[in-house]
């Protein structure tokens, strides 16, 4: 479900060759790249991008770009860690690249909205009003979750129209999934930009031992 997509920017990157290159020894080159923030369309700043096993590491700028000199060639895994990653319930994103003189700038990106709900909610396009809620739901005891334990999603939102303010009223909406075997659940077309109301139970039929959580509108599409 929390899947990472990375894409690759094609355009040549300059390399920078050490002395040793005419002695045999491994080439070393410049890796450069761009965070990039698919949730709002925008480079990512002050993301820690981190070569495996080198110790090299580097921030991204403003721009969303960063760069790792002195990288020696071979395949390497990148990783890029962010706050918009901890927000979404996911660790990071992490590419394998093959380091090599004139190699193409790297994008490491926050997946899209579209991504996620293909991997949540199946290929059925998201209508353009809905969001989508995820997440995890465990036993206060840390024991195992009894079988069918469901989430609803609940909001009041505006119905009706017309000619005059009388004609539009407001209506309560819920949407509910039982939880997998790990806890984790996935509420698809909730409303966008409106609070909610998450209940969890035991079970579908258990209306006693619930808990209740008020979760505040997002100006995205993910809460």
């Amino acid at each position: 479900m929390r899947a990472i997509c990375l894409w690759i920017l094609f355009g040549a990157v300059g390399a920078v060759p050490s002395r040793a290159d005419a002695q045999g020894a491994p080439r070393v080159v410049r890796v450069e790249g761009i965070a990039f923030d698919s949730l709002t369309n925008k480079p990512l700043s002050e993301a820690m991008i981190a070569l495996a096993g080198t110790g090299r590491t580097a921030t991204s700028d403003a721009k969303g770009r960063f760069r790792l000199d002195s990288i020696p060639e071979g395949v390497h895994a990148i990783t890029m860690l962010h706050a918009a990653f901890d927000s979404l319930g996911l660790s990071g994103a992490t590419v394998s690249v093959s380091v090599r003189n004139g190699m193409p700038k790297v994008i490491l990106a926050v997946p899209s909205f579209a991504t996620l709900w293909r991997a949540a909610c199946g290929d059925t396009p998201a209508p353009k009003d809905s969001a989508l809620i995820y997440g995890s739901i465990g036993a206060a005891d840390g024991g195992a979750l009894a079988p069918r334990a469901m989430v609803e999603a609940s909001w009041v939102d505006l119905v009706g129209g017309g000619k005059s303010l009388a004609e539009i009223g407001q209506r309560r909406w819920r949407r509910r999934v039982e939880v997998d075997a790990r806890g984790e659940y996935a509420l698809c077309g909730v409303a966008r930009g409106v609070p909610l109301t998450l209940r969890a139970s035991p079970s579908i039929d258990d209306s006693v031992n619930v808990t209740t959580l008020q979760v505040e509108a997002v100006a995205g599409r993910v809460y």
